[in-house]
């Protein structure tokens, strides 16, 4: 199959599962397939957008306990976003080939108008001059930043990270 049309899928790491995986699956059914893994309605999902595979990584890794998914541009977010039946928060960053983080999140709630969104961006000085409405209506944090500062504010934005209900033993059935 060639490579354009295959999409990478990454599991993160979970309670269950302490290391995350990346799966190639064709590109036309890895949200579809990616939607029915993450079906179970205990856990709280984050959609993450970034161009830059890094920061997608670190931002993975700094959300454990959270179910990520993560995009590698727009577009990968825009079909993520109405192939996933429930999410919580989007996280992206500002500046992006294709459209901007304020594009995106303006796209993303046409579909989903009470979205929660963290914007990241190495830019927030400029934006703060702006002084933009839609700049200061939105959690903001700037790059590069720390994972407890992360941690903190989405935590603020959805609650900590749920932690699945442990099976009852055989004993209680």
């Amino acid at each position: 199959m060639p490579r354009e049309h295959i999409s990478p899928v990454t599991l993160p790491a979970s309670v269950e599962t302490p290391y995350s995986a990346t799966i190639a699956r064709p590109r036309r059914d890895a949200y579809k397939w990616l939607s029915q893994v993450y079906s179970r309605p205990c856990l709280k999902r984050i959609l993450i957008v970034d161009d830059d595979s890094s920061v997608l990584n670190f931002l993975q890794r700094a959300l454990g306990g959270y179910t990520v998914v993560a995009a590698r541009d727009p577009d990968e977010a825009l079909h993520a976003a109405t192939t996933i039946a429930s999410l919580d928060l989007l996280i992206t960053d500002f500046l992006m080939p294709s459209m901007t983080g304020a594009e995106l999140v303006a796209r993303i709630r046409e579909q989903r108008p009470g979205l929660n969104v963290l914007i990241l961006t190495a830019h927030s000085d400029i934006l703060d001059a702006e002084g933009q409405a839609w700049w200061a209506n939105e959690a903001h944090l700037g790059k590069p930043l720390e994972i407890r500062q992360l941690r903190e504010v989405v935590a603020k934005l959805i609650g900590p990270p749920d932690r699945p209900k442990p099976e009852p033993s055989k004993s209680e059935v």
